[in-house]
């Protein structure tokens, strides 16, 4: 039955175009029906008539386009398991990157012998880069927001099963509500909508799958980076840093909008494909 179940999985993704239709439907066999990936392998693991219909529902919804993240209720995010719901963004690789800053910065910050350092994290969506910053460095405290309910569940999930909810706040705030909350931050780190609501309907099937909120960023795609300009100010320390992802194409836009307002740009960090895609700036004199 096992190897029936493979073959045919195999048959309905690569049949939808799935690009690696073998490693997705080990995948999802290996997470809905429990077996391990050796008896997968080996083609000798045992399965239960609801497994297997439970496993071709779920290459039907493979088949359209619904992401393999929200199927298999995971993904991996530097190495940490991040549960995923169609509640919030999947995590994506040019995200890493941007927790890679914020930790490298942290880092640096604890050898300069610096006290436990409060970080903002705004739009945490599953809470994954408030979770690789908290399990990475230890002398820092984290308040995670998303304005989303849904989404502020799914991120308190995420700390609880890392065991962080001692060092991990989760609120379900919009940033106008943390901006009046009075609180101030060293660091704060954002990976908020920067899709522009024309180019939304171009996007790759499984993206459309993912929650409008988290992506469009209204009709130039820089909505939440003004929003931002115009009063993240009041929730950043003298001399604090923020990090902010980007969008393909949106350096100058971003920087334009930051400088207008006397921030400075101290870098702007290439994702993989060699694409301006982390951010990272500072309040400038006025």
């Amino acid at each position: 039955m096992l190897a029936d179940l493979l073959n045919k999985g195999k048959e309905i993704l690569a049949a939808s175009g799935i690009e690696d239709p073998e490693r997705e439907v080990e995948l999802i066999v290996r997470y809905l029906a429990g077996v391990a990936p050796v008896k997968i392998k080996l083609l000798n693991g045992v399965i239960t008539e609801k497994q297997y219909s439970r496993c071709i529902k779920a290459f039907a919804c493979r088949a359209e386009h619904m992401p393999l993240a929200y199927i298999i209720g995971n993904t991996e995010f530097m190495g940490f398991e991040i549960i995923c719901t169609p509640a919030a963004l999947i995590p994506r690789q040019e995200t890493e990157l941007l927790a890679e800053r914020v930790i490298e910065y942290l880092r640096k910050q604890g050898k300069q012998g610096s006290a436990c350092v409060n970080v903002l994290d705004i739009g945490t969506g599953t809470g994954c880069i408030s979770v690789a910053v908290a399990k990475s460095v230890e002398d820092v405290s984290i308040t995670a927001i998303d304005v989303s309910e849904e989404a502020a569940g799914l991120a308190q999930r995420n700390v609880d099963a890392h065991g962080l909810s001692k060092r991990v706040e989760v609120l379900n705030y919009s940033y106008e509500k943390i901006v009046d909350s009075g609180r101030m931050f060293e660091v704060i780190v954002s990976n908020p909508p920067y899709i522009a609501s024309g180019e939304f309907a171009e996007l790759q099937p499984e993206v459309l799958k993912e929650p409008k909120l988290a992506l469009i960023a209204g009709d130039d795609g820089l909505k939440f980076y003004r929003m931002f300009s115009e009063s993240i100010d009041k929730l950043l320390r003298n001399n604090g840093i923020i990090f902010v992802e980007i969008g393909y194409g949106q350096e100058a836009a971003v920087r334009r909008v930051f400088e207008s307002v006397k921030f400075v740009v101290n870098s702007v960090y290439n994702d993989y494909n060699g694409i301006p895609r982390i951010m990272e700036l500072r309040k400038g004199l006025r």
